[in-house]
């Protein structure tokens, strides 16, 4: 970095803080930085190298077809309207800033750079004497002053409405080759800007689709008021012209080709007949062999046409209430085998579709039974099994010769020659739910029983082989929140993301063609089955996500049938609500009838009480958003704090009352930020490094002065001081537990400040008990060998906590247990107790889930 502009320390903060930003928010068009240092007293950046051409490369060596610009133009928009969606602003928008990889990606670069070489002074200021910017500022943002908004060039403070502006310049000029706003000098060019319209695109080229003017002209707005007001509605116009020009251009094709058949007209003679008796036996053979291969629909057309399930037959399979999930069809589709609780445990049962009784495969095994898959013949079925300390089992399709091929993993299906089984290190049902980050995924032969990793990036979960072999879907945590989906060779190579939204994408399958990739998203409110068009050999999408109809609005663990004419999928019905309990504090004894602090449809959770124990704080669950709500206690006022497509979660509420912690996913993975309860003042906290994965559940120290919280995925908790700024932070981080193959995630202060209540945790999804740490003697102590979400009393000795769909009381000193309150059912759940801070009320969760098994049928 040039050292004129690395002298100012708060300048350098500033910009390592907003670059860094940017970089974690890991999107594949913006470019990532790997380290920001210093030697001696140099400044650096070491970034990602891009193997490409800047935009103004690419202008200056040749012409850009249009439909290369509006490409360039829409991977451009995903990444600036990423960054906005992160409070990022770009401000220096231009082609140099932009390039594009020889494999067409577009990459958006130096973020953050811009703090480093804005002058401090306003613009007007430094231009008073109408010199030229580019002379007495050379290499600073002044100097790209004919990408500048109007707002920058009245020196007024900017938004992202500017980088609006600037990338309808820069669009401009890449479509006529020269910017809009010219000028000898800056004054002249700063006075366009703000007060000149330039000529239509359509005027200067006009082959130019006229759909363009209406969008430049949008962006290039002068009144930031009537622009565009976010990158993601600029991007959308984008896209739908692409699709106008890719339909006219098959449209043009299909044209060109009668017209050359017809010009040509028809061959004579023998040359003629020769031909088309080749051609005739060229298609008898391919018919023949397709007919062998797939039947006749395939020679029809009938295969080529998507399945339409607009009119399908929904039928519900498992008529009883309860618990039933992950259904496998058998290859015929005649057959469903599926994971239904009974007596308090997961078992595995066969039924015959549209047949009623049903039949336990692995009745008399008390360990949980879960997640079958049958063999592509039909004739074997690998499941999940707790048996001996949890793995991969494989038995026959009616219950016979069980036996364990991996002693690990989750989620196992097989390769459609049969010969292996892929799964995942961890649990990967529920896409709502994911306790860590870092799943990978292996395959076992079943014959020599040998492993192999299949690289998949950072975290892979429930992978689904596709039908001919050639890649693998799964979906894992992006930036450690985001929920997506990706494919990857079998055989080793780069995955290909399939989704990249805030959406909850999961539970991939393949249709039995290769062409489609079915999953389940709640990107239009509500957990429902979609599909996507896709290339089975490069993993690429050919097209938008579907909308498949169910009879659902939380639909998961789809199975399709050989012949692509049946699926069967759960059906869940959650609806969870906080209630509270009168509660004796000396005898630790809940009293009376409970009664329901909320009553919504949507899943309120993870709550805490206000200091004066009139106000409830919560969030509501996956609605697809994740939003912190406020409400009274006798319920008669609710607000809503925040409201946007990000996640944001575990709210807490300080000693004083005046302001509330949680996490969010704000800035592309998790951090801490506070709020007031009001829903005004939004601050972040901290700013976790790139290569961490994002910080967890904060909870306030008595004094309100320091604040705890977890590196996800049981990576570390630490303490800050919330009375410093985040780069004047020292954080307490907590030492190891002596525990192999265990983290300390930190959950809970006590009242006197003294001691932290955790839980020993692991990353195969279970919560193996709590632990006290003691901060005075930075010792560790093991109260229990289960449970989760401790929480104390104000004796500092007594903790409530949660297990097994109950809530138990826990005393510290005798480490005895004792249970508060059980549900009466295994839908019904109990979670995430809280005292009121006089502790006459406890607050639980109730949590009641019903599920069941659906097939639907083409007629």
């Amino acid at each position: 970095l040039p050292p004129q502009y690395t002298s100012d320390p708060g300048r350098i903060r500033r910009f390592e803080r907003e670059a860094r930003a940017a970089s974690a928010l890991n999107h594949p068009n913006i470019i990532t930085i790997y380290e920001i240092g210093r030697i001696e007293y140099r400044h650096f950046i070491a970034a990602e190298f891009v193997d490409g051409q800047t935009l103004r490369e690419l202008m200056s060596s040749r012409e850009i077809k249009t439909k290369d610009v509006i490409e360039i133009a829409i991977q451009t928009t995903s990444a600036l309207s990423a960054a906005h969606k992160a409070g990022i602003v770009h401000r220096d928008i231009k082609p140099e800033n932009v390039m594009r990889r020889r494999d067409g990606y577009v990459k958006v670069l130096d973020f953050g750079l811009v703090k480093l070489i804005e002058p401090s002074e306003t613009l007007g200021r430094t231009n008073a004497s109408g010199g030229d910017l580019c002379e007495t500022s050379p290499g600073a943002v002044l100097g790209t002053v004919k990408y500048m908004s109007p707002e920058q060039a009245l020196g007024q403070e900017v938004d992202q409405r500017s980088d609006l502006f600037s990338f309808g310049v820069m669009l401009y000029e890449m479509l006529t080759g020269a910017p809009p706003f010219k000028g000898e000098r800056s004054a002249a060019i700063l006075d366009a800007i703000v007060h000149h319209h330039p000529l239509s695109v359509t005027t200067v080229r006009e082959d130019l689709p006229a759909e363009l003017n209406r969008i430049l002209s949008r962006a290039l707005e002068k009144d930031r008021e009537l622009r565009y007001q976010t990158m993601s509605d600029l991007r959308a116009d984008l896209k739908r012209l692409q699709r106008t020009l890719d339909s006219k251009e098959v449209d043009n094709v299909s044209h060109s080709e009668r017209g050359a058949a017809t010009k040509s007209g028809w061959k004579s003679g023998w040359t003629k007949r020769l031909t088309a008796f080749g051609a005739l036996a060229t298609l008898l053979v391919v018919a023949a062999l397709a007919s062998w291969r797939f039947g006749w629909r395939f020679i029809s057309g009938e295969e080529s046409a998507p399945m339409d399930w607009s009119d399908a037959i929904f039928t519900e399979v498992t008529n009883y209430t309860g618990l039933a999930a992950a259904p496998t069809l058998s290859p015929d589709g005649q057959v469903i085998v599926y994971a239904s609780v009974i007596n308090g445990q997961w078992d595995l049962f066969r039924q015959r579709v549209g047949g009623s009784n049903n039949r336990n495969l692995t009745a008399g095994e008390p360990a949980n039974d879960e997640q079958p898959d049958f063999s592509p013949d039909g004739d074997w079925i690998a499941f999940r099994s707790g048996r001996n300390g949890g793995g991969i089992y494989v038995m026959g399709a009616t219950g016979e010769n069980v036996r364990l091929v991996a002693n690990e993993g989750f989620n196992p299906s097989w390769s459609p020659d049969g010969e292996e089984i892929i799964y995942g290190t961890q649990l990967g049902s529920n896409v709502f739910h994911r306790p860590s980050i870092g799943s990978q995924i292996w395959a076992v032969n079943l014959k020599t029983g040998a492993k192999r990793q299949i690289p998949v990036g950072e975290d892979a979960v429930q992978p689904r082989w596709s039908p001919n072999g050639h890649r693998i879907a799964f979906w894992g945590l992006r930036g450690g929140a985001q929920r997506d989906i990706w494919t990857a060779p079998s055989g080793g190579g780069a995955p290909v993301a399939v989704t990249n939204d805030k959406a909850e994408n999961g539970n991939p399958v393949w249709s039995p063609d290769g062409r489609y990739l079915y999953y389940s998203s709640n990107r239009n409110g509500s957990l429902s089955s979609w599909r996507v068009r896709i290339d089975e050999r490069s993993g690429k999408t050919l097209g938008d996500p579907e909308l498949i109809p169910t009879k659902s609005s939380n639909s998961i663990h789809m199975s399709i049938a050989r012949n692509g004419r049946r699926i069967a999928y759960t059906n869940r019905m959650v609806r969870t609500n906080i209630k509270r309990v009168a509660f004796d504090a000396k005898r630790g004894q809940a009293q009376g009838e409970s009664n329901w602090v909320t009553n919504l449809a949507k899943r309120a959770t993870n709550h805490d009480i206000s200091p004066d124990g009139q106000w409830l704080t919560f969030y509501i669950f996956g609605d697809p958003q994740f939003d912190i709500f406020v409400a009274r206690v006798g319920g008669s006022e609710v607000r809503q704090l925040t409201d946007d497509e990000h996640k944001d979660r575990a709210p807490r509420w300080s000693p004083d009352g005046e302001r509330i912690a949680f996490f969010s996913d704000l800035t592309g993975k998790y951090e801490i930020w506070t709020i007031k309860p009001d829903g005004s003042d939004r601050r972040r906290l901290t700013f976790s490094a790139p290569d961490q994965p994002g910080y967890l559940d904060p909870s306030w120290s008595p004094d309100g002065a320091r604040i705890l919280f977890s590196l996800r995925g049981g990576a570390g908790s630490f303490i800050m001081d919330v009375t410093r700024s985040w780069d004047d932070q020292t954080l307490f981080a907590f030492p190891p537990l002596p525990e192999s193959n265990r983290c300390f995630v930190a959950y809970n202060w006590s009242h006197d400040g003294r001691k932290i209540a955790g839980t020993a945790w692991t990353k195969q999804d279970e919560v193996p008990g709590l632990v006290i740490y003691d901060l005075a003697s930075r010792q560790y102590e093991r109260i229990t060998n289960e449970g989760n979400a401790p929480f104390w009393l104000r004796d500092n000795r007594r903790l409530l906590y949660a297990h097994n769909r109950k809530i138990y009381l826990a005393d510290s000193r005798t480490k005895s247990t004792r249970e508060l309150l059980a549900s009466s059912g295994y839908s019904l759940m109990f979670d995430s107790p809280v005292l009121s801070r006089d502790e006459r009320y406890l607050y639980y969760v109730v949590d009641t889930n019903e599920e069941s098994i659906w097939v639907i049928s083409l007629k």
